[in-house]
């Protein structure tokens, strides 16, 4: 009888090994959660990056779909909106704004450039991570005129 008794104390595990093999468990969940938390910011963060250019990108070529008398150069797009009132898109301070009224369309960006190829616009633009290059609008019939910037002379 006490050969059976020892025989079934050695094929389990204690409560201390449980709770050691719990503990080390919870330890290397911890470790994986923070650092799953780091990539899960930096993903976000992307993500509304991305998203911020987007929103920009689709306000800006709605601004130009209702516009006339679009002029464009290498640094500016000026244009008449419905109210024939006349307005520019630049860069200014590492942002994308249209003035008159400064409306602030995209934050963060430097070398924002805007070329046509055939009657579509683009726009370039750094947003410090990657170089960026989206087709705005498709201006064909509301382009006055194609300036040349004085730099590239």
């Amino acid at each position: 009888m006490n050969d059976y008794n020892i025989n079934k104390r050695q094929k389990s595990f204690s409560l201390i090994e449980m709770l050691i093999a719990l503990f080390v468990t919870m330890i290397i969940t911890h470790i994986l959660l923070i650092s799953m938390q780091g990539f899960y910011q930096f993903s976000l963060q992307r993500t509304m990056r991305i998203f911020d250019e987007v929103i920009a990108i689709k306000q800006l070529s709605f601004y130009l779909n209702q516009s006339t008398d679009i002029i464009v150069t290498q640094h500016t797009v000026c244009f008449n909106d419905i109210h024939n009132e006349n307005y520019c898109i630049s860069e200014n301070q590492n942002r994308i704004v249209k003035t008159p009224g400064f409306d602030i369309l995209l934050h963060n960006v430097s070398q924002t450039s805007f070329f046509l190829i055939e009657k579509d616009l683009y726009i370039y633009f750094n947003n410090g991570y990657n170089e960026i290059e989206y087709l705005v609008s498709n201006i064909e019939r509301k382009i006055k005129e194609k300036i040349v910037d004085e730099t590239s002379q």
